[in-house]
């Protein structure tokens, strides 16, 4: 008779099977990313992945689900070494271009469509509320303190769109990763904060880089 899986075990199978389902995605693509390829893949049966996944979406699903996890882990580094509101804010705009960069599958599947909750696994809207709350907090503290001006919304859409901009420009062969893009992040992330800094806040003007940033 064959042992019923715990919960616990289910949950180190599906990460560790989430593991293989990645190294798939970026060698084959995910149209050709099934549970019997995983199967095969991560040599078992190919009833077994059955045991861990509903079918090819929650495979995908749990892809994103860790790959938000990995990109929430790079904002908590930022975070742990800047104390500084608005050093955050951009530090964490280059950790997010960075995970682009070093993830291209993954940030694609996760980006590439919006994700309906409703269908979506729990664990992926558990990871994306995370991220989302975490990026969302870097802003949100620039602008209680009043060190930038706007509307949350608009400054959020208007940064990430800049950023997947960039991002396409890149992976389209116009600008060069390796001697390019980090000068235009950073000429890009300079129009931003000129667009939104208040340079009559003290923080802002008693800072001399901020200022010949706005001058």
């Amino acid at each position: 008779m064959i042992a019923k899986l715990t919960e616990a075990d289910r949950q180190t199978g599906r990460e560790a099977l989430v593991k293989v389902a990645t190294a798939l995605l970026v060698t084959h693509g995910a149209d050709r990313l099934t549970l019997r390829a995983l199967a095969d893949a991560a040599d078992m049966s190919r009833s077994t992945p059955y045991s861990y996944f509903r079918d090819k979406q929650d495979i995908l699903d749990g892809i994103r689900a860790a790959g938000y996890g990995r990109l929430t882990a790079r904002y908590e580094t930022v975070l742990q070494a800047e104390a500084d509101p608005l050093a955050r804010l951009r530090r964490c705009s280059e950790a997010y271009v960075a995970f682009a960069m070093d993830e291209p599958a993954v940030f694609d599947l996760m980006t590439g469509t919006a994700i309906d909750r409703d269908r979506a696994a729990a664990e992926l809207n558990a990871a994306r509320d995370r991220f989302m709350r975490l990026a969302g907090g870097v802003l949100q503290a620039c602008l209680d303190a009043g060190l930038i001006t706007g509307n949350a919304v608009h400054v959020r859409v208007t940064t990430v769109a800049s950023l997947h901009g960039l991002i396409h420009m890149v992976r389209a062969g116009h600008i060069d990763e390796e001697t390019e893009l980090r000068g235009h992040l950073a000429r890009m992330l300079n129009m931003i904060a000129r667009s939104i800094l208040n340079r009559d806040h003290p923080e802002v003007r008693a800072n001399p880089e901020l200022m010949r940033l706005l001058a």
